[in-house]
């Protein structure tokens, strides 16, 4: 009999707008993973199913969230994203690091990973990684 991995249920990524990203991403306390796409891009749509399981394994130690590119243009200028898709953990408006392309779930958790080792704290005077 054939083994399948048991689906586990947590919440969906939410697409944030704007004016949510400002406050999130500018005065967040802790980091945020944050997916950016478009709906015409087909590596993104393969990378989101890979970045939701990430997410649930990282539900309760740092958010992840998703901006679309096509309505949210300048967010993705502000901080420096040209490719798409692109997941990066951003922190008081600073690119901590990112993951440019579609990856694994193990990637984008091995993304989040350095910041969870240190409580999800990040030293607002060092320098962005």
């Amino acid at each position: 009999m054939p083994k399948y991995k048991k689906r586990r249920t947590c919440k969906p990524m939410r697409e944030i707008n704007m004016a949510e990203a400002m406050l999130k991403l500018k005065m967040s306390t802790s980091p945020v993973m944050v997916q950016f796409k478009a709906a015409w891009c087909g590596a993104c749509e393969m990378a989101t199913p890979e970045l939701q399981e990430a997410a649930c394994d990282l539900e309760g130690k740092m958010e992840v969230v998703q901006v679309d590119v096509d309505k949210n243009s300048m967010l993705a200028s502000e901080f420096g994203i040209d490719a798409y898709p692109t997941v990066a953990v951003i922190h008081r408006g600073q690119v901590l690091a990112k993951e440019v392309g579609a990856a694994k779930a193990k990637d984008y958790k091995r993304l989040a990973q350095e910041f969870l080792e240190k409580g999800g704290y990040v030293d607002p005077w060092s320098p962005a990684l």
